[in-house]
């Protein structure tokens, strides 16, 4: 029973820090053109789902987080190749060791996605609220979004 009081009080803060990074975006926004604060609320949004999906993939099947961990692995090398693409296939002295060190990162990352749920639910809780908690400071006070 304490494994799932301490699963819905790391939700509830990861909910929480939504909360404020949301006044801190509202606040962001104030002075924005309007297609500037569309885009802004569509990127929170569309993390907060993604935050959601990972989180309760990682309580209720690990099984389902190794997938995404899979998922998440391939769209990284796709966006590597898109530009590498994108570039006419030039910068290949850039490229290819690029490969090689997604591949190593991306190898720690999906035997990570196997380790204990524990774990895992720590580690992502604690990259969930630095990250968003980085997104809105760096656009409050930051020089450069």
């Amino acid at each position: 029973m304490k494994d799932v009081e301490m699963t819905w009080v790391i939700y509830i803060i990861i909910l929480a820090y939504f909360l404020i990074g949301s006044i801190g975006i509202y606040i962001i926004n104030r002075k924005k053109e309007p297609q500037a604060v569309r885009k802004s609320w569509t990127k929170h949004i569309t993390y907060f789902l993604i935050i959601n999906i990972l989180f309760f993939s990682i309580i209720f099947n690990p099984i389902v987080f190794r997938i995404f961990a899979v998922l998440i692995i391939c769209v990284g090398f796709c966006e590597l190749f898109v530009l590498f693409r994108k570039s006419g296939f030039n910068h290949k002295k850039i490229f290819f060791p690029a490969v090689g060190i997604l591949a190593i990162f991306a190898s720690g990352f999906y035997f990570f996605s196997g380790m204990d749920k524990g774990l895992i639910l720590y580690t992502f809780f604690l990259l969930s609220i630095f990250d968003g908690f980085s997104q809105v400071t760096g656009q409050l006070w930051g020089r450069r979004q």
